[in-house]
């Protein structure tokens, strides 16, 4: 009978059963490195509104460019509020495919991106409507017209603005500028809507005043976010 030590280190049941959870293990590993070494394709996914729930085969990604397996996969959009998209699509080893979608609310229904987006959904939107994005998978008509109608939007502000106001009073020594106003719009982070204006008030707090100069020039002051910036 052999009582070696190596036999019995064997033997052992414990020894075994961390043997075969090593080689599970390594074996895992291998597959990892063959899946990731197939995935010889790419995929840029751009979706609009930005934070969309993204969904290839289930799996969830989000906006940007990822290596993926050649193969047929179902693609789900969806965001609470907006009717969602679910189509297929077939990837080929090497390529290099361009998902772009817009999501809506009925049939051309803005109110959404008007009253909740910021303005990077409008420059989403602007390529999926572009005529020389031939990559794309959804070049909607619906994003064409939504990008026409804020293009309006921003040339009809461009003919308002600035809106500048200052007010002087007469002292010993001259006329001393006492109040002055430049209302503009403003697309920056503070910005959470695609209709942002932003006023500049030194030598007054009156937002009352503000609105009436806005009001002045035609526009009505609910159509817009406006911030009041008092130095």
């Amino acid at each position: 009978m052999d009582n070696s030590p190596l036999k019995n280190f064997f033997g052992n049941k414990w020894v075994r059963l961390a043997l075969i959870l090593d080689v599970l293990i390594v074996i895992t590993f291998v597959v990892i490195i063959i899946m990731n070494l197939s995935k010889t394709s790419t995929i840029t996914l751009d979706v609009t509104p930005l934070d969309a729930k993204i969904q290839l085969n289930g799996a969830e990604y989000q906006n940007g460019t990822v290596a993926i397996a050649p193969g047929t996969y179902e693609v789900k959009i969806s965001r609470d509020s907006l009717d969602s998209k679910t189509f297929s699509i077939t990837i080929e080893t090497g390529d290099n495919l361009t998902i772009a979608a817009f999501l809506k609310s009925g049939t051309n229904d803005f109110s959404f991106y008007k009253l909740k987006e910021n303005l990077d959904s409008f420059f989403e939107l602007e390529n999926i409507a572009s005529a020389n994005n031939n990559k794309t998978y959804d070049k909607d008509s619906s994003a064409e017209e939504f990008v026409a109608y804020y293009r309006g939007i921003y040339k009809t502000l461009s003919t308002k603005f600035p809106i500048e106001h200052q007010e002087y009073t007469e002292t010993a020594n001259g006329s001393e500028l006492v109040k002055d106003v430049t209302i503009k719009p403003v697309y920056d982070e503070e910005c959470k809507t695609s209709t942002c204006i932003k006023a500049f008030m030194l030598g007054t707090d009156d937002k009352e005043f503000i609105k009436s100069l806005i009001e002045k020039k035609g526009l009505k002051v609910e159509d817009y976010e406006v911030y009041y910036k008092i130095y």
